[in-house]
């Protein structure tokens, strides 16, 4: 199984990271592979406030500038919790990434991002084009959800 694997690093210098199962890179799907996995990091700039020291694709490894974040709120405890289910299967998964950008909370329900705003939507976007569900197949978003986490 192909796999994106996205480094941050927080205002305070602390690491984490977002692992984005996909298909497995082969001769035939490696240009729309890198494309997808390339989308998902373009959003993730705009849902996440920490800055991505490190991009890590099954088939290579990028390494970015390993410096902290501008931003005092980037913080890697303050995380997205996105919730997915296989198209196909209706299997869960969940996925989290770092330093959540708390602008992008719903101002209705202030627990969970706006999926309606055009940055969340096109990280959500993003992911379904290029992630796997647990069965393989294409995955579709359930919710992105604010959380906090002491590790």
């Amino acid at each position: 199984m192909g796999k994106l694997i996205v480094t941050f690093k927080d205002y305070g210098g602390e690491v984490s990271t977002a692992t984005f199962p996909g298909s497995d890179l082969t001769e035939a799907n490696i240009t729309d592979e890198l494309s997808q996995m390339t989308a998902i990091v373009t959003a993730l700039g705009d849902v996440a406030l920490g800055k991505i020291t490190k991009i890590q694709r099954v088939a290579s490894v990028s390494p970015q500038e390993d410096v902290p974040a501008a931003l005092f709120s980037a913080q890697r405890e303050t995380k997205w919790l996105v919730r997915y289910h296989d198209a196909n299967t209706f299997e869960k998964g969940t996925l989290e990434v770092p330093c959540a950008d708390l602008t992008k909370l719903d101002s209705a329900d202030r627990g969970r991002a706006d999926l309606t705003d055009s940055d969340v939507a096109a990280f959500v976007t993003a992911l379904e084009a290029y992630m796997v569900g647990p069965g393989g197949n294409a995955i579709e978003v359930d919710e992105i959800v604010h959380v906090g986490r002491n590790l």
